[in-house]
């Protein structure tokens, strides 16, 4: 009687969930495609709903979800510029179109592939090693975040359009699970 209620149960879960995916169910549902195992690999597709399958920022599949937040817009005096987490970062490395600049002093690591080195408090002093064009993209970065910030602003209000600064710096990268590769800066 009891594996006859266990039957029933199982029934109307896959009536109630119709096609869609049962994370008890080793498929999603579909008539004719064979199950395979709990939670497994369905037909070698990703599947967003099996925590087995989830990848963290970093790659890691540990079951949490990935989650990028979205930019967001930092307005200061002059303008604004972007302020990005590492998730973001590494997606836009990927299609690296921008200067990517480190301006924390005194040296403590990069971020691969970083493009210049440039203190944060010689902005100014170092235009010659930015785009001339102001509406080139830049990335800057630091340990923490805050002296990017200050660099960020300091390039708006030089007239930058395209500024993005990684927020929480090469300490939020490296919690985020990225490397940070010390060496000898160019």
């Amino acid at each position: 009687m009891s594996a006859m209620i266990g039957v029933m149960a199982v029934l109307m879960v896959v009536v109630l969930l119709g096609s869609g995916h049962h994370p008890m169910m080793g498929d999603h549902g579909e008539e004719g495609r064979k199950e395979e195992s709990v939670m497994g690999n369905h037909d070698k597709k990703p599947c967003p709903q099996c925590p087995a399958e989830q990848k963290t920022e970093n790659g890691q599949g540990n079951g949490a979800p990935i989650s990028i937040p979205e930019p967001v817009n930092m307005n200061v005096s002059g303008g604004s510029y972007t302020d990005i987490m590492p998730a973001r970062l590494k997606q836009m490395l990927a299609v690296k179109d921008f200067l990517f600049v480190n301006v924390h002093i005194p040296y403590e690591g990069e971020i691969v592939p970083t493009d210049a080195f440039i203190p944060y408090d010689e902005v100014e002093r170092n235009l010659a090693k930015f785009p001339p064009e102001k509406g080139a993209k830049i990335l800057l970065y630091c340990r923490s975040g805050r002296m990017s910030a200050i660099a960020a602003e300091k390039l708006v209000r030089l007239g930058y359009t395209n500024v993005w600064n990684l927020q929480g710096g090469m300490m939020a990268w490296e919690k985020a699970g990225m490397p940070i590769v010390i060496q000898k800066p160019r």
